[in-house]
C-alpha cells in the first residue's frame, strides 16, 4: 500500500511542478522567452527558404546568361549520344562550382581588371567552342576533330573555371555577412553552392537536351544520308552564328578594358 502511494505522490509531483515552474515566471521574463523561441523559428524558416531560393536561382542564372547559354549549346552540338551529353555537360558544372566556390571563400578576389579579363576569357570560350564545333561538322573524318571531340570534356572543364569566376563577384555580395571563422557560416555557404550548381546543372542539362533531341527531331525522315546533310547543315549555321557572337563580344570586352 505504501508502495502504491509513493508512486501516485511521483506522479503527481512530474506532473504539477513544471505548471508551478512556468507559473512563477514572470510575466516580462516568459514573454521574452516566448520571443526568443518565435524568432529562432522564423531564422530557421528564413534560413530554409534562403537556401531553397538558390536552386532557381542557379537555373535563372544559365537561362538569363546569352554567353553560358551560347557556350552550352555550342558544346552539345555535335554529341551523338546522352551519356556524352552528360558527361561533357558535368564536367563544366564541376569547374564552374570549383572557381564559384574559392571565389566565395574570398581564396580567388577578382578587382574591376580581372573582371574585365575573365569577360574577355568568357568570350573567348563562346568563340572557341562556336569555331571548333564548325571545324568538327566540316571536317567530321578528320585525325584533328576525333581529337577534339574525344577531350571535349576537358575544354567543358578549362572553360568552366573561367564561367565560374564570371559570376563570383556576384555571388559574393550574397555571402557578404557570413562569418567563415565560424563552423555553421561555412556549412551554410557550401549547402547555398550546393543548391545554386544543382539548379545550373538543371538549366543546362534542359538546354543540352533540348538541342540534342531538336535535332534529331529536324533530322527525321528521309535516308540515312538526307538525314545527316540536314543535321550537318543546321549544326554549321548554328556554331557558325555562335562563333561570331563569341567574336563580338570579345572584341567589345577587349575594348571596355583597354578604356
Amino acid at each position: 500500500m505504501k508502495i502504491i502511494q509513493c508512486t501516485l505522490l511521483s506522479i503527481f509531483l512530474q506532473s504539477t511542478v513544471p505548471l508551478f515552474a512556468e507559473a512563477s515566471l514572470p510575466p516580462e521574463v516568459a514573454r521574452l522567452e516566448q520571443g526568443s523561441a518565435n524568432k529562432r523559428h522564423k531564422g530557421e524558416i528564413a534560413i530554409w527558404f534562403n537556401l531553397k531560393n538558390w536552386f532557381p536561382q542557379g537555373i535563372e542564372h544559365i537561362l538569363s546568361g546569352y554567353d553560358h547559354l551560347a557556350f552550352v549549346i555550342a558544346l552539345a552540338l555535335v554529341l551523338r549520344s546522352v551519356m556524352s551529353l552528360v558527361k561533357v555537360i558535368t564536367f563544366f558544372t564541376l569547374a564552374h562550382a570549383l572557381t564559384l566556390t574559392l571565389a566565395g571563400l574570398n581564396i580567388i578576389h577578382l578587382g574591376t581588371t580581372g573582371i574585365s579579363i575573365i569577360e574577355m576569357g568568357i568570350a573567348l570560350s563562346v568563340a572557341w567552342v562556336g569555331l571548333d564545333t564548325l571545324y568538327l561538322v566540316k571536317n567530321e573524318t578528320s585525325k584533328l576533330a576525333g581529337v577534339l571531340l574525344k577531350w571535349r570534356s576537358l575544354m567543358a572543364f578549362s572553360f568552366g573555371l573561367v564561367h565560374g569566376m564570371g559570376f563570383a563577384e556576384k555571388f559574393r555580395d550574397e555571402t557578404l555577412g557570413l562569418d567563415f571563422s565560424q563552423f555553421s557560416a561555412v556549412l551554410k555557404f557550401l549547402v547555398q553552392i550546393l543548391f545554386f550548381n544543382l539548379g545550373v546543372d538543371t538549366g543546362q542539362l534542359l538546354v543540352a537536351f533540348s538541342v540534342f533531341y531538336l535535332l534529331k527531331l529536324v533530322a527525321k525522315g528521309g535516308s540515312e544520308e538526307f538525314s545527316r546533310k540536314v543535321h550537318n547543315k543546321v549544326v554549321f549555321y548554328c556554331s557558325l552564328t555562335i562563333g561570331v557572337f563569341g567574336i563580338i563580344k570579345l572584341l567589345e570586352s577587349a575594348s571596355k578594358l583597354l578604356n
